[in-house]
């Protein structure tokens, strides 16, 4: 694939992408938020086969959540989402910049990028939303940026991150938000709790509150 192009809505006008084939690159500018891709979802505890994907509509993807009751067990249930995707999805890209003036990555907006390895995220990054880098597998580490305030639900589901460090400036954490098995460091105001992540099996789960203190959740 050679190079690509173009331009998305968003709430302050228009953000620009651009797929570098050379260096395998995504590149994305503008001011304000990325949209959003994730529809509104659907509940439900049975399993319904017209959540299959149609082929009629290519640019949508489903796919079932797993949720936990009031009463603190984990059960399985389906909570399912519509995604279309993101134009840049297409271009298969390992690398991803996103430029100052983007203070909003809005859900699903990378999600499935499996091919994806690196991203820079940029300084004046204040919130990353649902799904937005739900299943790229091939993300080890990432570096959040100071002043990131929210990050939304599932947003680092099921990524290979091995060690995330959160910024003193992070106030909300989402359920399910953090990836699965990693040695997490933790430097936040607030408390990390099991919801966060999404697994029920926390012995290979570290929280690091200071320099040599490690906490067992």
């Amino acid at each position: 694939m050679g190079d690509v192009s173009g331009v998305v809505d968003s709430e302050n006008g228009k953000i620009e992408w651009r797929f570098d084939a050379e260096s395998n690159t995504v590149f994305i500018r503008g001011n304000g938020k990325i949209k959003d891709f994730l529809g509104e979802p659907i509940f439900s505890t049975e399993y319904n086969p017209n959540w299959e994907q149609r082929e009629d509509e290519p640019d949508y993807r489903i796919y079932p959540y797993i949720t936990k009751d009031v009463g603190g067990e984990y059960e399985s249930s389906y909570c399912v989402y519509m995604v279309r995707n993101a134009p840049w999805v297409a271009s298969c890209f390992s690398n991803l910049v996103i430029e100052k003036g983007i203070v909003s990555i809005g859900s699903a907006a990378f999600y499935g990028c499996n091919n994806l390895k690196t991203v820079t995220l940029p300084d004046g990054l204040e919130s990353i939303g649902r799904s937005a880098f739900q299943d790229c597998s091939g993300i080890k580490e990432i570096n959040l940026p100071d002043g990131l305030k929210i990050i939304e639900e599932s947003a680092f589901q099921g990524c290979g991150i091995k060690k995330l460090v959160l910024p003193d400036s992070v106030q909300t954490v989402g359920n399910m938000a953090l990836p699965n098995d990693s040695e997490i460091s933790i430097s936040a105001k607030f408390a990390i709790t099991r919801e966060m992540f999404c697994t029920s099996d926390f012995s290979r789960t570290k929280i690091l509150r200071r320099s040599t203190d490690w906490a067992e959740l």
